[in-house]
């Protein structure tokens, strides 16, 4: 996506100073269906799938069973910037590419999705900025932007 930053308050920054390291995550639930169904709709190829009742193996090596499934497209070691814009931008440019068929898939009943932005402060305190550019195109994809923020504690 190709910004015009004139009158910007916060210029896009790689090494955005208050940011430790961010990623975004288009996730996309799916109720009573094989996740294949996502898969064979969108024309992105996935970060990662889970189906539902899938073994899983957390990082203590305790396996379980899914609660759910899901179609996972991330920016993590992809997008090599502090800036959770830069990560934004990869994504709409992703999904823009396949707005039409994210759009159908949004009106099967039991799909659910949402952006999830990953963001850990370097300093505890200038939080993420988001330009109305990134939120008009994640409106026109009918996408709802969460943030989960963390604060290291080096006390």
């Amino acid at each position: 996506m190709t910004i015009n930053a004139i009158n910007r308050h916060t210029p896009l920054d790689i090494d955005y100073a208050t940011c430790d390291s961010t990623y975004v995550d288009l996730l996309i639930y799916i109720e009573g269906q094989d996740i294949q169904t996502v898969c064979d709709i969108m024309n992105v190829e996935a970060t990662s799938i889970q189906n539902k009742g899938d073994k899983i193996k957390n990082s203590r090596g305790i396996e379980r069973s899914a609660k759910s499934s899901y179609w996972r497209l991330s920016s993590e070691n992809k997008v090599l910037s502090k800036d959770v814009r830069h990560h934004l931008d990869w994504l709409i440019e992703k999904l823009d590419k396949d707005k039409d068929n994210l759009i159908a898939l949004q009106k099967n009943s039991g799909v659910s999705m949402f952006v999830y932005c990953n963001w850990w402060s370097s300093v505890g305190h200038g939080g993420p900025t988001i330009w109305p550019e990134q939120m008009k195109a994640l409106a026109k994809l009918n996408l709802e932007l969460s943030f989960d923020i963390y604060f290291n504690d080096d006390e």
